[in-house]
Formats: C-alpha cells, structure tokens, sequence
C-alpha cells in the first residue's frame, strides 16, 4: 500500500459558532493520473481528511465523496469545518493498494479486502443516512434518528405533490404540521415543507381541488449517506389534471448536522418546460412554503417572526423584501424551536419578498411584482438553506450563519505530496 498526501488550504474563513460544511469539487483521475498508479488501484472509500492545529497536531476530519456516477472518480468532496477553528490547513490521504487480490469490483468501483477476504473498516461511520422506508417514505437520519422526512408517493388525500415532513427540531418535537390549525378545509394544501404555484400556464398548482395540477414523482436518482451528509436527488413533473407534463423538476436535498442538535437543510430546485414554453404568473403564493407548528405560530403560541432587517412579525415583513426570514416559538413550555429560510442571491429577484402570516405561515415569493418565462432551452434554479435551530434569531447567530451561506470560504487543493 502507498499512501498520497494532498493538501487543502481554505481562505477567507469567517469566525464560526458551528460546524461549517465546505464542498470541493474533485476528479481524482486528474489529481493522480493513470500512469502514476502503475498496477495499483485508488481506494475511493477509505479518504481521510487530517487538519493540523496551531501546536502542530493533526485532527482527523470526518469527509465524505460522492461521486458525479457511481464508480466514477470525479464528484464532490464535503467536510465540515469544526466549531470555532481557524486553521486552515488539512491534509486529504488516499491509499493505492495493490490490484493482485485486494480489490473487488462492483458498479461502485473498487473496494480493499484483507488476505482472510474482509472488507476493510471504512475511517468513519456513516452517521448520516438516507433512508427508503414503506409507504412511500425516504427518512433521513442522524446517528439512527429521524430528523426529515421526504414524502413522495399517494396518501389518499395527500395525493397531489411530495412533501418534507416531519421536520424534526432540536428538542426532538415536530416544527411544522400538515394544513392549518384552525381551517383544516380550506388550508388543506399546506404540506408542512413543500412547493407549490398558484399558475403556470394557467394551470392551479397551489390548491388540492380536482382542478388542480399535480407534482408527480416519477423516481429518486441517487442517495447520498455518509459521515458529513445525508440527502438525495429526485425528479418531479408538474403535470395537468390530465396527466400532461408542463415541467419537470429536479429536486435535490442535502442534510448537514450541526451543534446541539440542529442542522442545515440545502435545497436546489431546477426547473425546466417540458414539450412548451412556461408561463409562471405574477403571485405572492410559490414555489417554496413552511407551514409551523401550531405552538410556534404568533397567535397560538406567542412565536416570533424576524427578518434580515430587523423586522418583526407579519405587520413588518409582510411582502418586505429581505434576505433571511425566520420563524420561532416555544414547543415545550420552556423551549423555542424555529426555521430560518436563507435566499440565495443567485434566486431571482433576490432579495425575495416574503409571504409571511401570524398563523404560522412563511414563504419567499420571487414573483410578487414579476411574472417569469422559462424557454424551451432554459433553467430555472432556486437554492435555499434552512436552518432547524434552538432558541431564537439572536441565539442561533441567524445573520452570521446567512453571511456563511452566501460568501462560503475559498478553497484550493494542491499537488500531490
């Protein structure tokens, strides 16, 4: 066995209260070409990240690859920064064994057996988890707890769009809830974490009447489970009541834990006209909507709404523009609980404005004064982060945690040491 050794530098680190995830974009054929490696073979699944603090010690970083396809070597590299540091130096080890009888092949590449024919102990424990449950149900976990749950298939009347539930706050109690605690009827459409459009091409995708359009999961196209994350990538269509697609969509979810048992949900939506041009109309309903727990609504349990600019509650932030919204309240008679919703500066009409209700209701709306076109040979992407967190804006460091979002540190890998 020979071990490489990479270096990784971060630059303009900002000051961190909690673990920070970093993404590196990688392709290990380029970084250790073919005719280096002679007849050994590049284990993928035994990476090792090491970070050298100020007295010279080195500290070993949970990291994670997911590659682009399965077996390939090109993909992402993730870690999180740990809490407070500001070193900035880290070491990433990969082995190259030899390919006589240590390696085993598969559909996702090569893995290392020992002479009695085990498989060689992965560095890390897979602590977060993506996974398929019955009903139509993908959990995620954490350290064998759920903490999200993505609900994509037919429920009788939770029948016309997948959704994220439950969302699972640090106390260990549900944070948002299916409909509205006072008008189970006329808010049935409220899907806890979900997306919606009051019209593209004319066609009512907000509300559940028979009249309505419908988001069908068609398939998942990966799982990511590892050390650092755990999410997935699925596709969509937003179809007629008919069963006619005018849009397909990409959804991908990736879960990062955090201190004190809160964590970051980052969510990319891609959307993309399917046979015609679409038309999505001027409204203050879509796409993104987080329906909360009827204890941390303003009204029914006292809750809290604050935005980017100091605004609070719905008189302030209704169709304010800002670049955050949060939402917090009490879930046991001495905890709070909230979600923060970050918007990407990359979304359009960024800062979003927000549709934001005392009953418990908070969405960014894009196109409040615009409507949008998406062309035959077009994108449309929203990025957003969530933050499931303890307390309120001021004790989870909101803006701080925002600023992180958006201006995420430098990263450079190095050659070969």
């Amino acid at each position: 066995m020979e071990t490489m050794r990479i270096p990784i530098q971060i630059e303009s680190l900002l000051g961190m209260g909690s673990d920070f995830p970093v993404s590196l974009p990688v392709d290990f054929s380029q970084i250790i070409a073919l005719d280096r490696r002679g007849d050994q073979m590049l284990d993928l699944f035994s990476l090792r990240l090491l970070q050298r603090e100020k007295d010279g010690i080195l500290v070993k970083v949970p990291v994670q690859f997911t590659p682009d396809q399965p077996g390939s070597e090109s993909g992402k590299l993730d870690w999180l920064v740990p809490s407070g540091s500001n070193h900035r130096t880290f070491s990433l080890l990969l082995d190259l064994y030899d390919a006589e009888a240590t390696m085993q092949g598969s559909i996702l590449g090569d893995k290392v057996f020992d002479d009695a024919g085990h498989a060689v102990p992965l560095p890390y424990f897979p602590r977060m988890q993506a996974v398929p449950v019955p009903e139509s149900k993908l959990s995620i976990q954490r350290d064998g707890v759920e903490v999200l749950g993505y609900q994509y298939g037919t429920y009788g009347d939770y029948s016309i769009r997948p959704f994220f539930f439950p969302v699972v706050g640090p106390s260990g109690r549900y944070l948002t809830r299916i409909g509205h605690p006072h008008d189970p009827v006329g808010h049935h459409h409220h899907y806890s974490v979900w997306l919606a459009y009051h019209f593209i091409n004319d066609v009512n995708f907000w509300s559940d009447e028979e009249t309505s359009g419908k988001q069908v999961h068609q398939r998942f196209s990966r799982f990511f489970d590892g050390p650092v994350l755990a999410g997935f990538e699925s596709v969509v269509d937003w179809q007629t009541p008919d069963g006619e697609p005018i849009m397909r969509e990409i959804k991908r979810a990736r879960v990062y834990p955090q201190l004190d048992d809160e964590f970051l949900i980052d969510l990319q939506f891609s959307f993309s006209p399917v046979n015609k041009i679409v038309h999505l109309k001027q409204t203050s309903f879509g796409f993104l909507g987080v329906r909360m727990a009827k204890s941390i609504g303003v009204f029914d349990g006292s809750g809290l709404i604050q935005n980017s600019e100091g605004a609070v509650n719905e008189r302030e932030v209704f169709h304010k523009a800002a670049s955050w919204c949060d939402y917090s309240g009490l879930v046991t008679d001495t905890l709070r609980n909230g979600i923060a919703v970050f918007d990407h500066p990359d979304n359009p009409h960024y800062p979003s404005h927000w549709h934001v209700r005392s009953d418990g209701w908070m969405s960014p709306c894009h196109f409040l004064h615009h409507g949008h076109q998406i062309g035959l040979d077009e994108t449309l992407q929203l990025n957003y982060r969530l933050l499931v967190h303890n307390g309120d804006v001021n004790d989870a460091d909101i803006q701080k945690k925002y600023d992180q979002y958006v201006r995420p540190p430098k990263v450079k890998i190095g050659s070969l040491g």
